[in-house]
């Protein structure tokens, strides 16, 4: 009986994981199991997601390529970085030219996400998703054929950042196929967004082979383009929808349309799709009435009750998100100590190891609130500025792991916290504004490196410091901004959200 007892309760604990699944006949075609999609949209991001975020590899590739080496030449200040057991020529003009590469590539990610919306709405995410994976293709191909171009190299990596959020949006859909597990789906595909920062670190190490000659980097764009962008964008446009449709909620009055959300909870997890789509004006004279909406919008939103909340929303991503950025561009630098032991070897493996906690932050934000995992995030980036900033081996070590924990839901937090606490028809361009606000401050990312890679560059190794602290001040502003939002989600409702409660209970007693 026992034996019964236990092998139930262990049945009773596993169909807790087990996901619901909506009928693939109420979406518009093709009509693929939803599991298999599901496992075949997480394979196009672990491919092609935001690969540019594994930055180690590609510098690697860029350096041994010789790219920008013709800087150095004169230079007081030349040095050697070593790629693998082979010393490249560095110099501060070297490696701002490479490094403000990654800055660009971050900045458009991030302003172009509103327009990629826009496209998404009107061209649909079967043509938006083709045509992101062609320009992906077409720009490692140029990367790759014409390393010593700096034109090409800018023009790549701008149009490589511009379709980033273009190639993953649209793969968000799958989460409408699970209607009670939507945050859950979209964790696994953060996840695995993640788990596409290896691409390049792959790459680059292919590349370190001396199978390959410094001029070959061509071969290397060829097996990513066709095994990565080519295999994805036909899949993906097999699988993605011309338009996609998701199946219809119930009918809502008038006065309550504006206001109501979903009763179900896990429908508040949201993509850019389905919003953008829900503020697009629908008759034919759709410029005019979207003008008309913006100039209403500001004018609400200047008096809105939650301005204040969203300021201190907008000012601590952009922040949090400028520190993380410069992370990834200055790795060589700030993993560096006095005696050239460097941990960035290790710090690339730890880069993508950034989908670890996520699951765990999930749960904690589900429980408590996004504004709590915010501060968690802000304070684990504070800690790593301070340890980083030690002339220490271990100290550089284990800054590594609260990297980990502050990168990995960098993003999600601010979608979750926008998509909780205001208005569900507004989240498109509330997050357009606060992800293009990011991508305007990370710019001064770039003076701040060139700042100390090329003026500070007599304090080698310790160049980077006051830029670290600097930046671990950053982290400190958005610790406290956190706080405040968890004092301001713990002791406020919002408007949207009374209603919605007053409605529920309402609804609760008509049908008592």
């Amino acid at each position: 009986m026992d034996t019964d007892k236990k092998s139930g309760n262990v049945k009773n604990f596993f169909k807790k994981f087990k996901m619901e699944t909506e009928d693939v006949k109420k979406f518009s075609g093709p009509y693929v199991n939803s599991y298999l999609r599901l496992i075949a949209y997480a394979m196009i991001t672990v491919l092609t997601g935001c690969v540019y975020w594994g930055w180690n590899g590609i510098q690697e590739m860029l350096y041994k390529a010789g790219s920008f080496e013709h800087l150095c030449q004169g230079q007081m200040d030349i040095s050697y970085t070593y790629i693998g057991d082979n010393p490249y020529i560095d110099c501060g003009l070297r490696k701002s030219n490479i490094n403000n590469l990654y800055t660009l590539t971050f900045t458009t990610h991030f302003v172009f996400f509103l327009f990629g919306g826009l496209l998404l709405d009107f061209l649909g995410p079967k043509i938006v998703f083709i045509g992101s994976q062609a320009i992906n293709f077409l720009s490692w191909m140029l990367i790759c054929a014409m390393p010593k171009n700096e034109w090409a190299l800018a023009a790549s990596f701008f149009m490589i950042g511009a379709t980033t959020e273009t190639i993953y949006t649209p793969l968000l859909t799958v989460s409408h196929y699970f209607p009670n597990n939507r945050s859950f789906v979209i964790s696994i595909l953060g996840s695995m967004r993640s788990i596409s920062f290896v691409v390049p670190t792959v790459l680059g190490l292919i590349f370190r082979s001396k199978s390959f000659a410094p001029n070959s980097l061509y071969v290397i764009g060829l097996i990513y383009g066709f095994c990565g962008n080519v295999l994805c964008g036909i899949a993906g446009g097999y699988l993605l929808q011309w338009k996609f449709t998701s199946p219809k909620e119930p009918e809502q009055t008038r006065n309550s349309v504006d206001l109501m959300l979903p009763d179900d909870v896990e429908q508040e997890e949201l993509n850019s799709i389905e919003l953008i789509e829900r503020m697009a004006p629908k008759t034919e004279n759709r410029f005019k009435k979207a003008m008309k909406k913006m100039s209403s919008r500001v004018s609400a939103g200047l008096k809105h009750k939650q301005l204040l909340e969203f300021i201190i929303v907008t000012l601590n991503a952009s922040l949090f998100m400028t520190g993380i950025g410069f992370v990834n561009k200055s790795q060589r630098e700030i993993f560096e100590n006095s005696i050239g032991e460097t941990v960035v070897d290790i710090y690339k493996y730890f880069n993508i190891l950034s989908f670890v906690p996520a699951p765990f932050l999930g749960l904690v934000m589900d429980r408590f609130g996004p504004a709590v995992v915010m501060a968690i995030l802000n304070v684990s980036g504070f800690i790593f500025y301070m340890l980083v900033s030690f002339n220490s081996y271990a100290t550089k070590l284990i800054a590594c792991f609260f990297y980990v924990i502050a990168a990995s839901l960098c993003l999600s937090s601010i979608y979750c916290y926008i998509n909780t606490r205001f208005d569900k028809k507004h989240f498109g361009s509330h997050l357009g504004i606060i992800l293009s606000l990011v991508g305007m401050l990370s710019l001064t990312n770039n003076p701040l490196y060139d700042f100390a890679v090329i003026k500070l560059s007599h304090l080698r190794p310790f160049n980077l410091r006051p830029v670290t602290l600097g930046l671990m001040g950053y982290m400190v502003f958005c610790s406290i901004m956190s706080f405040a939002l968890i004092y301001i989600s713990a002791t406020t409702t919002p408007e949207h959200l009374k209603i919605k409660h007053s409605q529920s209970t309402e609804t609760r007693l008509i049908e008592v």
